[in-house]
């Protein structure tokens, strides 16, 4: 899919079925501290998706109302249970 292969050039990222851990080490690239998935199962689950990479907590927060998932800061550290 052309679309998806270049969403980064329209500073987009674009996700199909990809496991959430995967997701979340793109989105680490964009964020100024860092991104963890610390439940394997967690990291196992897939997701689709379209974010834009800078604003990187926006897709976070997105994620943990469609997902379920339980978000916390530990300092500049965002962990993903």
């Amino acid at each position: 899919d052309i679309e998806s292969a270049t969403a980064w050039r329209r500073g987009q990222l674009s996700f199909i079925e990809q496991p959430l851990g995967v997701v979340m080490a793109e989105l680490d690239r964009y964020y100024a501290g860092h991104i963890q998935v610390a439940n394997p199962a967690v990291a196992a689950r897939p997701i689709s998706g379209v974010f834009a990479s800078a604003r990187p907590l926006d897709a976070i927060a997105v994620i943990e109302r469609n997902l379920g998932v339980t978000i916390r800061r530990v300092e500049d550290t965002i962990v993903i249970d």
